[in-house]
């Protein structure tokens, strides 16, 4: 009996560790399954990025670029919802400048469209970004016209609620002397508050005609007769063939080579990007930047930037000057030059300018400066069109100075080689766009990190007034510095926005880049992600 209990009892317990071998099995069996589900949500690549001042626009076009659409697809979608969200800055009255460049050909080429006056002398500008984004697409794109314009239509037609982005744009634009109105953003100075619907049909049906007719439409179309016939109203004579014949201007770009890298900027029409490329390529060169301490960091990107600043005015970055900030040099070179005083810039708001980034996984990377010449251009809508024309720019002024149009800053730089892509950024807001751009692109070719760069304290130096602005939360150290030194400074609440892509290894690999819209404003950078 004992003999045959305990046979039973062996049977049992064999059984039963069997049993338990069998769980143990099914549970490392589950969990190499969890980790195989789990490895499903991490990224192996991206399909690119994406970044506006405005979160709408982003998503649109991060979209696009998931949809299998290259970087000028989604620039072209996103240009159109910003002509919806963010019109004070992108609407369909701007101009701008564009930076294109192919890793794969090692090629690289600039759009110029900014807005020329209608007629001579007039402030009125000739709506060019439509067509030459209309450019854009035909030749870099790979989606069809109507799917990046289409987003962009239902929007304005159903209505959005206003981002922050959107809300402020509005506010800032309402504070402005007298009474201020652009229906539906300002109505009788109030603001679209944050949350609130926005509803546009006349943008609507804009833009539906430009889906179905192409870009073209508002040049020598339908749209184009409307325009034409609305300005006559105002006593414009416009003429229609002017307005019928415009064609964007492509150029190669500019490039400066420094010891390891390739600065690309248009080839014309925008003075702050030269002036990086002048002040990034010295302080390259020479090297020192990267051998100074911060504090004589931040001393070489405000004489830099002056010299940038005075050079550009004088349209000669050729020429070798020295000054001591605050000097006596500097104030008789003002009243020499006439270089204007850019104390107006000081704390000033919108500026009417905006940018776009956007790199894809086929190798593509693009940087687009806009501009209204002003908030919202004329700040008055057409009737019917749903949209307002954008200020003029003129090239019988100093309008690097004077307007906004050449504050915008594209660029894009690549190894020596002009192959592997290592920033693509753009700056707007103000003069100051010559010294946030550079100190961004230096600090984190020095530093590696972009989010690091990008979040540090700016320094400007307008060469007229002869003093240093800084953000206020600059280092007190260095502000003791300039006491010392005699040297005047005024703090201000923020220099310029950023946008920018930094890629520290390989643009081929797109897990290792990183992409970020400038704290100062409220915009979005997105990366679509490919599992």
């Amino acid at each position: 009996m004992k003999y045959k209990n305990k046979i039973k009892f062996m049977i049992k317990t064999s059984k039963i560790f069997k049993f338990s071998i069998f769980l143990s099995l099914i549970f490392i069996y589950s969990c190499s399954q969890t980790q195989k589900d789990l490895s499903k949500f991490t990224p192996k690549s991206s399909y690119g990025y994406l970044i506006t001042e405005e979160p709408q626009a982003s998503v649109v076009g991060i979209e696009v670029l998931k949809n299998g659409g290259s970087a000028a697809d989604a620039v072209v979608a996103s240009f159109f919802m910003l002509s919806v969200t963010y019109p004070v800055a992108a609407g369909l009255g701007s101009g701008g400048l564009c930076v294109v460049h192919d890793r794969l050909t090692g090629t690289s080429e600039s759009i110029d469209f900014r807005n020329f006056p209608i007629l001579k002398d007039s402030i009125i500008g000739v709506p060019r970004a439509v067509r030459a984004l209309s450019g854009l697409q035909a030749r870099y794109g790979k989606l069809k016209w109507s799917s990046v314009v289409l987003p962009s239509e239902r929007v304005a037609r159903f209505g959005f609620q206003a981002s922050r982005s959107t809300s402020n744009i509005a506010k800032n634009f309402s504070r402005l002397p007298g009474k201020q109105n652009f229906t539906p953003f300002v109505v009788d100075d109030k603001p679209i508050r944050q949350g609130e619907v926005i509803i546009q049909n006349d943008l609507a049906e804009t833009l539906s005609s430009i889906r179905l007719r192409g870009g073209g439409d508002l040049y020598f179309g339908e749209l184009a007769k409307k325009f034409y016939t609305e300005l006559k109203k105002y006593g414009l004579e416009v003429d229609f063939e002017m307005l019928r014949d415009f064609q964007p201007s492509w150029q190669n770009t500019k490039n400066s080579i420094t010891n390891n890298y390739s600065i690309l900027s248009p080839y014309q029409g925008s003075t702050a990007s030269l002036s990086n490329q002048y002040i990034i390529k010295n302080l390259i060169d020479n090297d020192d930047f990267n051998n100074s301490n911060e504090i004589n960091k931040y001393l070489l990107l405000a004489e830099f930037s002056g010299k940038a600043s005075y050079f550009g005015y004088l349209n000669n970055f050729f020429q070798e000057k020295s000054f001591k900030i605050g000097g006596e040099e500097v104030d008789d070179s003002v009243k020499k030059s006439k270089f204007p005083d850019l104390s107006m810039w000081k704390n000033a708001g919108h500026d009417g300018t905006t940018s776009i980034v956007a790199m894809d996984k086929f190798g593509q990377s693009i940087s687009c400066g806009f501009s209204m010449g002003s908030p919202f251009g004329i700040g008055k809508q057409i009737n019917g069109l749903g949209f307002s024309p954008g200020l003029a720019f003129s090239d019988s002024k100093n309008n690097w100075l004077e307007s906004g149009i050449d504050f915008i800053s594209p660029l894009i730089i690549t190894d020596k080689f002009n192959k592997e892509v290592i920033f693509i950024i753009a700056g707007t807001k103000g003069p100051s766009t010559v010294s946030s751009v550079s100190s961004v692109v230096l600090n984190t070719l020095s530093n590696k990190s972009l989010d690091k760069s990008i979040n540090m304290p700016r320094i400007y130096f307008p060469f007229n007034p002869n003093e240093i602005w800084v953000e206020s939360s600059i280092d007190d150290e260095f502000l003791k510095l300039l006491k010392i030194n005699n040297v005047r400074y005024t703090k201000i609440l923020k220099l310029g926005h950023i946008n920018a892509i930094y890629c520290p290894n390989s643009s081929i690999d797109l897990l290792t880049c990183e992409y970020l819209s400038d704290p100062r404003g409220s915009g979005l950078a997105l990366s679509g992600e490919l599992f």
